[in-house]
């Protein structure tokens, strides 16, 4: 929380202010979205000016939602907003990033900073996963790794956080500096580079050497020993300190892969000449390398391998955050079933809230991750932000949450649970009827057992499938068409029955170029199942832009808002992402027709 006054906040901006200038509120958090408006007395709403949208023009929104500070940079008639203070500066950007620097200077904490071209939100979730039971943790919401979402992940750090966890992303040169003077990090972590953000940048060295700003102040930094990461770090800082890590190769710490079964990959790890085995719950590539760094990590930081591996062995896939889910009953699941803070739990909700759109809302929320290093205002906070978005039924599970018993509107039904255990047993799930139910809870509490009870089943069948066959059969149609036309092939609905990821296996080694599924959750299956192919999405929602970035997913864009939500995504988080248009040729169901493809090449 930023804990200022708006004069304490112009006075660090060196901005000017504006409108009423008897009130002078007390700052909590910024909005730069008249949706993540929530406590709108404790906001300040920043407008921010992007290609495709001004945020001068939702002013009046965020007003009409209660917020009365406001950063601008344009002139306006403040007049008409009575009972607000404005602070009006050059750039509402720069002058985020400036109150975010000035934010994090106020807390002698570790500050691990995390960048890459790949996995720095993997690594970065896995390590609050890891470390969350001992330390009090803020981190970077989601992927919020841009010149605006670092800004807002250091302004989750406060009194009560005694470690975080930080990633950044750059795309162009002379970004990472900005990110660096802000975050500060104390302890760096390198995740790999690729050709992720290429664009930019001539050569992947000096893409290399722009991510490398970011450990300026770092008194060490971890990351996998190559030939180019080594040359590139010994360019900038031949005397900082550093970490590696190899897989049957050089390091502090050199990994080898025994075995590889079912679900699980037993390890070798050979640190300063002793060698000990564990079990990492992940098969792929990605998810290993990205376990590696983790564990190195920890390693560093003076763990003993029996707990490595018992930290590592509750590790679970990042896609367990705010998926959608079809439940029982006719309902919907938000499964957030991840980290309960209040940080997160503001953006939860507010997404919980989206999804609804007048619908029921059933929330099931446990007590907070760390309940030790949390104070009473963050139940406070809790209280007004469950009392706000006003469900139908809140459900409590833990102890502390118990202190919220009467203090909620009358209109909300609420029922408390000791336990995950006790609420399976003593919950009537018809409550769920009709309604968008989001599931919120800390690790310790398993609230993946509760969303396995309330999700919808479906009667299973089995289909046996030749490969052989398979593979006979695209090597026709290869043979039938020209050489330089390639092939996309449609796997959605688990391969209509046939089994999507061994389907997507051999196609990818027949070497046809493209896969398509119908929705997002297809494609991160095989993505995590190591299948490298582009894959398009036919339903690509755009509430999960951010996903799609992630998993290298692309989307099927068929109506001009979809295009105009994810240019405005990628324009504001500095991403890149292949997508594909669907023009209309005459069925009339989807697709731009003949007057919006003007509009199309104007984009």
């Amino acid at each position: 929380m930023i804990n200022k006054t708006a004069r304490e906040i112009n006075q660090i901006l060196k901005g000017r202010l504006s409108g009423d200038l008897d009130i002078n509120p007390m700052i909590e958090r910024v909005a730069y979205d008249t949706r993540q408006i929530h406590l709108a007395h404790e906001v300040m709403f920043v407008a921010l000016a992007g290609e495709r949208r001004d945020g001068h023009n939702y002013i009046k929104k965020a007003y009409d939602a209660g917020v009365r500070a406001f950063l601008i940079h344009r002139n306006i008639d403040t007049s008409i907003f009575g009972g607000s203070i404005f602070i009006i500066v050059e750039d509402t950007l720069a002058s985020l990033q400036i109150l975010a620097a000035a934010h994090r200077q106020r807390f002698d904490v570790p500050v691990i900073g995390i960048t890459g071209s790949n996995g720095k939100t993997i690594v970065k979730e896995w390590l609050y996963q890891i470390l969350s039971s001992e330390k009090n943790i803020a981190k970077s919401p989601k992927s919020f790794n841009s010149q605006l979402g670092v800004p807002i992940s250091v302004f989750t750090i406060n009194e009560g956080s005694n470690m975080a966890i930080i990633e950044a992303g750059i795309s162009r040169k002379n970004e990472m500096k900005s990110l660096e003077e802000i975050v500060k990090p104390t302890i760096g972590i390198l995740t790999y580079v690729g050709a992720a953000h290429s664009e930019g940048f001539e050569s992947k060295e000096e893409k290399l050497l722009e991510k490398l700003i970011f450990f300026k102040d770092a008194s060490t930094v971890i990351f996998q020993n190559t030939e180019l990461n080594l040359r590139c770090f010994n360019n900038l800082y031949p005397q900082k300190n550093r970490f590696t890590w190899s897989v049957n190769g050089e390091g502090d710490v050199v990994y080898n892969i025994e075995k590889i079964k079912a679900h699980k990959s037993t390890i070798t790890i050979n640190y300063n000449g002793e060698k000990s085995n564990i079990k990492i719950p992940f098969i792929d590539d990605v998810y290993l390398h990205n376990a590696f760094t983790c564990i190195s990590y920890l390693i560093w930081s003076g763990h003993q391998m029996e707990q490595i591996e018992t930290m590592v062995s509750k590790l679970m896939p990042i896609s367990m955050r705010l998926e959608l889910k079809r439940g029982m009953f006719n309902s919907v699941l938000i499964n957030d079933t991840y980290n309960s803070d209040i940080n997160s739990i503001a953006i939860a909700f507010s997404a919980a809230k989206k999804e609804a759109a007048g619908r029921k809302m059933v929330l099931i929320v446990s007590e907070f991750a760390a309940s030790t290093n949390h104070t009473i205002s963050d139940y406070d906070t809790l209280i007004q932000l469950i009392n706000d978005i006003d469900p139908a039924v809140f459900i409590g599970v833990g102890e502390e949450i118990r202190q919220l018993n009467g203090k909620l509107k009358a209109s909300i039904s609420t029922q408390f649970f000791h336990s995950t255990s006790s609420l399976l047993q003593g919950l009537d799930i018809t409550i769920i009827r009709d309604s968008v139910v989001l599931l919120k809870g800390a690790r310790k509490h398993s609230f993946e057992i509760i969303v396995d009870k309330l999700e919808q089943r479906a009667h299973e069948s089995s289909l046996e499938i030749n490969l052989s066959a398979l593979k006979h059969n695209l090597e026709l149609y290869q043979s039938k068409i020209h050489s330089g036309t390639g092939i996309m092939v449609m796997i959605k609905a688990s391969a209509y029955g046939s089994g999507s990821i061994e389907v997507a296996r051999i196609l990818q080694q027949q070497g046809v170029e493209y896969l398509s599924v119908a929705y997002i959750d297809e494609g991160i299956d095989l993505r995590k199942a190591g299948i490298t192919l582009p894959i398009m999405v036919m339903n690509s929602g755009m509430d999960f832009i951010e996903r799609m970035v992630e998993y290298d997913l692309e989307p099927e864009i068929y109506a001009p808002e979809q295009l105009d939500n994810l240019l405005t995504y990628l324009s504001r988080n500095d991403e890149k992402i292949g997508a594909h248009l669907k023009l209309d040729t005459g069925m009339h169901r989807l697709g731009f027709t003949m007057d919006e493809v003007e509009m199309l090449i104007e984009n």
